[in-house]
């Protein structure tokens, strides 16, 4: 979030598609999903990870980062050290002008949350998460979080 605008990333939307298919690099390593993080730039890679000390790399939340030095990321990975719960990676963003999501947010757009670090690096459970983090909210969202995502099959 700058004066410039808000960038952000969806979570829970896997792809058909792996890091393995779109980078040669990887073909050798076991399948690593890429998911969509937004309608933008849909031809750019984006990836969050809590690995420290990774050059460039913009520091969101307390060892939470996103981006950084690809190079160094390649080399983590190419080595065999265990990604999960640690990188993910996206294609797109989601982005707002200057003030747009504040302002959204004031009209009441958006719901406002919080969850762990642990529980948006986990893949296995990135399905789940907007039903959890809902329905950690309380109240009614928490009946809301119940909801079929097609109603017409409730």
């Amino acid at each position: 979030h700058t004066l410039d605008g808000t960038m952000g990333l969806v979570l829970n939307k896997p792809l058909p598609l792996y890091l393995n298919d779109v980078l040669k690099d990887f073909k050798d390593v076991e399948n690593i999903p890429i998911y969509k993080g937004g309608p933008l730039c849909t031809d750019t890679l984006f990836y969050l990870h809590t690995l420290k000390g990774i050059k460039d790399s913009l520091q969101i939340g307390k060892g939470f980062y996103l981006n950084g030095d690809f190079d160094a990321i390649r080399r983590y990975i190419l080595e065999g050290n265990d990604i999960t719960g640690k990188i993910r990676f996206f294609l797109g963003y989601s982005g707002w002008e200057h003030d747009q999501l504040c302002q959204e947010i004031e009209e009441n757009t958006w719901l406002i949350g919080s969850t762990n670090i642990a529980s948006l690096m986990d893949e296995k459970g990135s399905a789940e998460l907007w039903k959890n983090v809902l329905g950690e909210l309380g109240g009614k969202y928490q009946t809301w979080s119940r909801f079929p995502q097609i109603p017409t099959l409730n």
